[in-house]
């Protein structure tokens, strides 16, 4: 098994603080919206470089700071591999942690 990784954005150093602060809010609720925009933007990207990378299941880390099963992160995978009619598969154990880990500046 091959895994492969792309990272798309970047913080922008003058709003960073308040976009940090935007995205705990996002993923402790685990809003439908958000996830759906965020989706469609990680698809959009996929098909842009990969072409929608046939033959390619869709995962995420592993799960550790929200400390529940269907985090952020699970639930965006999941709905990007939807959008792009790829497989999704949880394929890492979760590591509930309690260590805040926050970007630093």
């Amino acid at each position: 098994m091959a895994v492969a990784s792309i990272s798309a954005r970047s913080w922008r150093k003058d709003v960073k603080w308040r976009d940090i602060r935007a995205l705990k809010v996002a993923k402790e609720t685990v809003g439908p919206v958000v996830i759906t925009g965020a989706a469609a933007g990680v698809a959009d990207l996929v098909k842009l470089l990969l072409g929608g990378a046939p033959g390619f299941t869709v995962s995420t880390v592993a799960v550790g700071h929200s400390r529940r099963s269907d985090s952020f992160s699970v639930r965006l995978a999941a709905a990007a591999a939807a959008e792009l009619e790829l497989p999704f598969a949880k394929i890492f154990v979760d590591r509930p942690s309690t260590v805040c880990r926050t970007p630093r500046g």
